[in-house]
């Protein structure tokens, strides 16, 4: 019972290590995650996506930190490189982790090769900093579906929101950019467009055969 006493009262006051969490490669920032080991070919854009789990919160609820990313190709040579970059984040929503993700492209000459990359997020509240190593692959170039993702889309910039489905009228805004106003107006009210297209085709055949008349 003392034993564990003891345990206890030195727990008390310790800070939680910094730790990188759920690190992840991912089809777009919000997309699904990509299969392990896969690779990337040309032309593609990789995502990566990890939390950052107990950053210290300074009076005003505020995390500052700095996020560095390295990546080397089988040889050794520096493939990717992000310096330190320096932000503060909002801890709107509680809890002990903060999102975070980025982004990297590859040229579309990249020749075949292993990758290995290292995320390292320092707390400058703490000035305390944790590392995080991982390895990948760009493939050969061939066949293939490159710059894949999903995205939240609330007003239709794109032509396919997220998850693949589209309500009518978004895909009639879509449509509507290439089309004049009275056949934007038409294709969202199809059934009455109709009928007054029928009606002015009556009156302008009416009008037609009075002036043979």
């Amino acid at each position: 019972m003392l034993n564990l006493l003891l345990v206890s009262f030195s727990l008390v006051g310790q800070t939680p290590a910094l730790e990188i969490v759920e690190p992840r490669a991912t089809y777009g920032h919000l997309g699904a995650v990509r299969p392990k080991g896969a690779g990337m070919l040309p032309g593609d854009i990789g995502f990566f996506t990890f939390g950052i789990k107990n950053l210290k919160l300074d009076d005003n609820g505020l995390a500052k930190y700095s996020v560095g990313i390295e990546v080397r190709d089988s040889a050794g040579k520096l493939f990717f490189e992000q310096k330190p970059f320096n932000t503060i984040a909002q801890n709107v929503f509680g809890g002990d982790t903060i999102p975070n993700s980025a982004t990297i492209s590859v040229p579309l000459n990249q020749p075949p090769t292993d990758l290995t990359w290292k995320i390292t997020v320092k707390d400058r509240n703490t000035d305390k900093s944790v590392e995080h190593k991982g390895e990948g692959k760009i493939l050969p170039a061939d066949f293939g579906l490159v710059r894949v993702a999903t995205f939240a889309d609330a007003e239709s910039r794109r032509a396919d929101r997220a998850g693949g489905r589209r309500r009518r009228h978004d895909l009639l805004e879509f449509l509507g950019r290439r089309l004049r106003p009275r056949q934007r107006q038409e294709a969202r009210h199809p059934v009455r467009h109709q009928s007054a297209r029928r009606i002015r085709q009556a009156d302008a055949a009416e009008n037609h055969h009075r002036q043979d008349r």
